[in-house]
């Protein structure tokens, strides 16, 4: 082979190496002036993967001054690093922006100096590596973020296991401030020590078993956990990361737990006083009655006695001691009542209204003689109540329309039912009953009614819209009905105008 074969057998050689790499490649000659100041480079090699990069042709390149296929190497410095390259022999390898008309992007450079006055210079094309790399940096900054000014306290807690593989320890690889604070350990006792140096008796606890079942199960577990180095209450989020590492976010409840307390500490206060109220309510009622009781057998004594002894003024006097005494023992009795209903609940049991009011009938039979009533009762349905209370309502409810008829008038009386949404009643329900169904149950009458503006004021206690010399009572009927009805869950409301009889209505759950 000659000599001319060889040499052009050995560029053919180089260029193919050339071809087969996939950085880019590109070598220049210096191009200086009559001082010797490089003021440009002419490009003299290129590969296969220049081409491609560049989307440029060899022909398109090859001769041609640097600067005019790289313009904004002028401004950027490349073309001086190029330069410094050349003069001083030094090679440069870094990560560069590059854009102009040819290249966009991030690459990857490396230059150095080829011959006695020229640059070969590889690049690749990095720019979504860095792109990842940016994104990274911004999840990481995110997280950064999160961690720093998360209310909640959040660790990473690598799992220690034992050679048969069961879980004995933990030691705490990443925590937030706040997970420092809640727990209350110096950040760098928390961090460098283990589960079990920090807590000799932590492998018994309640935490440390919720964490052994999250990473067998995979299904995070939540406790409410008093810790006593901090002095809170912190309610814990155990979730499983992976294998051997568990996340745990810590919330501060401390605040939440003493109110819980407090108001667990004050219902039971409330049950003492109102078993307390109950008892004293049934004592003094019972003590009352004796008295009471004598005071009617002793004005009895007195009346039979005084007979034979004809004296007006001193009969009246007995007789409004008497009748002072009998609406006392009304008054106790009802008293009785509406504490019977205000404490004693028992089981609900199922209540066939029909039934129920069939019985009330019968026992105010006279009374519907006297009044010379009718009681039109329509189909009403079956509930679940406390059957003393509900036949107490209906009582009530009756006892009060037959006693406010009309004088000289037949008293009627209507009682109906009909299913309605609470939102389609006509009352005011709470929101989370607007949708739920009730049995509406009207008891009307034709009485002699009473003044709208009162419609509210009579379910209050001891409230009378009439005198004793009118209508006996004790202004307690209508409170123990409004009190059964919300025993139930229930609403009730009165309609009338004077004159012109009562309308109560009942919305009872169904």
């Amino acid at each position: 082979m000659s000599i001319l074969q060889s040499d052009l057998y050995g560029k053919q050689l180089a260029q193919a190496v050339l071809n087969t790499s996939i950085n880019g490649v590109v070598a220049c000659e210096a191009i200086r002036n009559a001082k010797g100041k490089i003021t440009d480079l002419e490009i003299v090699l290129i590969n296969d993967a220049f081409t491609r990069i560049l989307g440029l042709s060899e022909s398109d390149v090859i001769g041609k001054s640097y600067l005019s296929i790289f313009p904004s190497s002028r401004n950027n410095g490349m073309f001086d690093l190029n330069c410094r390259v050349i003069d001083t022999g030094v090679s440069q390898t870094l990560e560069y922006f590059y854009k102009d008309k040819n290249l966009e992007g991030w690459y990857q450079v490396s230059v150095s100096k080829f011959g006695e006055n020229g640059i070969l210079t590889t690049f690749i094309d990095v720019s979504d590596q860095r792109r990842n790399f940016i994104q990274l940096e911004q999840q990481k900054n995110l997280l950064d973020n999160i961690l720093e000014h998360s209310a909640n306290g959040i660790s990473v807690t690598e799992i220690i296991r034992n050679e048969a593989g069961e879980v004995i320890d933990g030691k705490t690889i990443l925590a937030n401030d706040a997970a420092v604070r809640f727990v209350g350990i110096p950040r760098e006792i928390y961090m460098s020590k283990t589960a079990t140096e920090i807590e000799p008796n932590i492998v018994k606890s309640e935490y440390f078993q919720l964490c052994v079942k999250t990473l067998e199960t995979g299904e995070p577990q939540f406790v409410r956990y008093f810790v006593e180095y901090s002095k809170r209450w912190i309610e814990i989020t155990v979730s499983k990361l992976d294998a051997n590492n568990i996340i745990t976010i810590f919330t501060d409840v401390t605040k939440a737990q003493e109110t819980e307390l407090q108001q667990t500490q004050l219902i039971e206060e409330l049950r003492r006083s109102n078993e307390s109220l109950e008892d004293f309510s049934y004592a003094a009622s019972h003590d009352l009655k004796e008295p009471i009781r004598k005071i009617q057998v002793f004005t009895t004594l007195l009346t039979e006695r005084m007979q034979d002894h004809p004296n007006e003024s001193e009969r009246r006097l007995l007789e409004r001691i008497s009748n002072a005494a009998e609406r006392m023992q009304r008054l106790v009795d009802d008293l009785l009542e509406y504490s019977h209903v205000s404490f004693n609940k028992r089981e609900t049991e199922t209540i066939n209204l029909n039934d129920k009011v069939s019985m009330i009938l019968v026992d105010l039979e006279m009374v519907v003689k006297d009044k010379n009533a009718t009681v039109e009762v329509h189909s009403l349905p079956v509930i679940n109540g406390y059957k003393r209370q509900i036949q107490q309502l209906f009582q009530n409810l009756i006892s009060n329309a037959l006693k406010y008829s009309k004088p000289g008038i037949a008293s009627h009386i209507e009682i109906s039912s009909k299913e309605v949404k609470g939102s389609e009643s006509g009352m005011s329900v709470g929101p989370s009953d607007q949708e739920k169904l009730f049995y509406m149950i009207e008891v009307k009458d034709n009485g002699i009614g009473f003044n709208p503006a009162s419609a509210e004021k009579i379910f209050g206690m001891f409230q009378r819209l009439h005198g004793n010399s009118e209508y006996s009572g004790t202004g307690i009927g209508l409170a123990i009905a409004r009190k059964v009805v919300e025993n139930h869950h229930g609403y009730i409301k009165a309609e009338s105008e004077e004159g012109k009889g009562a309308t109560f209505r009942l919305l009872l759950p169904k």
